[in-house]
């Protein structure tokens, strides 16, 4: 009896052993065919290829590592934020091409990035830095050997056969000028304004719905708790969040910054350190992983100041700009710069072009420039150009473009769509987008036209 309890008691203990051995061997995220690797993990390829160039618009990104990865320590960035451990950016890191990540099955080592933007197109005619982080570890939690980096630059898409359209519907959009806008979760947004027939707007719209045919057709939202009337103010994307910054209405300027993830909701920001003094006409952009606001009209003053924030609440005064005092001027980032570009000194429009690098202002103006003076005109970064597009010259509304490839500005182009000034421009689906504006004629008309630039797909 007491040899058939103990065989039974090994064949017990042998019975547990191989269900613990067969659990571990098909444990979740154990490739079958990787075993017992302990090996350090690291970053095999990433398509595409570093330094490629002419990639097309429509492209995913894949990262191979080595051996299989977990896919919930791989992540991205699907508001722009910088904050994951794989990012995509054009401009140093300061903000990042939003993404979404398929990983495939739990144990693949195979992991495919899809911009999550409208139509899943990555902008065209942009340089690309890739950053995988070295803090991604393994099954076995081991960390990767080194931060891995790449480049690619996707192919130009107005080079050649591209031209204006103007969009036939735009729904509840109604004429006006001093506007604002910005790109988020893949709309493009529209923010107050002004009409002399009308008043200013407090009115929130966004284009398109989530079908491409409705691309220019407007919806203005109902808004629970928004800003109040305003134009000539800033808007900005940030952090997961739309931003509206300061601007006028018809008694004062205005020192408020408001912030919303929705649109429908926002939220008056409590602001400390030194923040912008209240102001309209001012140019704002993101840059080095912050929110910038520059000169404008506060009180009687143009102004030259510089304000930054990380957070859109505490807020620091840089040192003042090199260039003068100024408003209706315009402002992008480009080649890891800030760039400003005209406006208004309070006794005449400028043609002045000046760079911030994070530490010094550069004059851009002499010999390149080849526009000439002008204020409330837009400028956009498109197809690996800088665009400014209209304006107002000493009176007289504007009716071109001009662009700077990086070495030169080209000469004035003249556009299908009319003279204006006070105009928003958007980069969105691959195509350069200018909604309303104010074109100066029979007593200063505000108008409601969509246009868009670029080629049928």
């Amino acid at each position: 009896m007491f040899g058939l309890k103990e065989s039974g008691r090994f064949q017990c203990s042998l019975s547990m052993l191989l269900s613990a051995f067969l659990l571990f061997s098909c444990a979740k995220g154990k490739d079958d065919t990787e075993g017992e690797d302990r090996s350090t993990p690291y970053v095999a390829s990433i398509s595409p290829d570093n330094a490629a160039t002419g990639v097309p618009n429509n492209s995913t990104i894949t990262i191979t590592f080595s051996k299989a990865i977990p896919p919930s320590v791989v992540t991205v960035d699907s508001d722009g934020q910088c904050t994951k451990n794989v990012q995509v950016s054009s401009d140093s890191f300061s903000t990042c091409l939003p993404l979404s990540s398929d990983g495939g099955d739990i144990a693949s080592k195979i992991f495919i990035l899809t911009p999550n933007t409208f139509n899943n197109k990555i902008p065209s005619g942009t340089s690309y830095s890739i950053k995988v982080s070295s803090s991604i570890k393994d099954y076995y939690d081991m960390t990767m050997d080194a931060e891995k980096t790449s480049s690619f630059t996707t192919a130009t898409r107005c080079s050649s056969g591209c031209s204006w359209s103007q969009v036939s519907s735009v729904g509840d959009l109604t004429g006006r000028s001093g506007h604002s806008g910005l790109v988020f979760s893949k709309k493009m947004w529209l923010f107050g304004g002004y009409d002399n027939n009308t008043d200013y707007f407090k009115d929130v719209m966004s284009s398109p719905d989530s079908s491409s045919s409705s691309e220019g057709k407007w919806d203005n939202l109902t808004t629970t708790m928004v800003w109040s009337k305003r134009n000539e103010h800033v808007s900005l994307s940030f952090k997961g969040k739309m931003w509206v910054i300061g601007g006028k209405n018809a008694s004062t300027n205005l020192a408020d910054v408001w912030s919303s993830s929705t649109g429908l909701a926002w939220d008056n920001q409590t602001l400390t350190g030194t923040p912008p003094s209240s102001r309209s006409g001012h140019a704002g952009v993101v840059f080095n992983s912050k929110i910038w606001i520059l000169g404008g009209q506060s009180g009687s003053s143009w102004v030259k100041d510089v304000y930054s924030s990380s957070d859109g609440a505490a807020w620091t005064q840089e040192s003042d700009a090199g260039w003068g005092g100024r408003s209706g001027h315009a402002a992008v980032v480009y080649d890891n710069k800030i760039w400003i570009m005209g406006g208004n000194d309070n006794s005449s429009d400028l043609k002045e072009v000046w760079t911030f690098d994070g530490t010094s202002w550069d004059n851009q103006t002499s010999p390149t420039v080849t526009w000439e003076g002008m204020k409330d005109h837009s400028a956009h970064v498109f197809d690996g150009k800088i665009w400014i597009l209209g304006g107002n010259d000493n009176g007289s509304r504007i009716k071109k473009f001009y662009t700077y490839d990086g070495t030169s500005w080209s000469s004035a182009v003249v556009p299908s769509w009319s003279q204006r000034s006070s105009l928003v421009s958007y980069d969105f689906n691959n195509y350069l987008w200018v909604v309303g504006g104010d074109n100066g004629t029979s007593g200063s008309t505000h108008m409601k036209d969509v246009w868009k630039f670029g080629k049928t797909d």
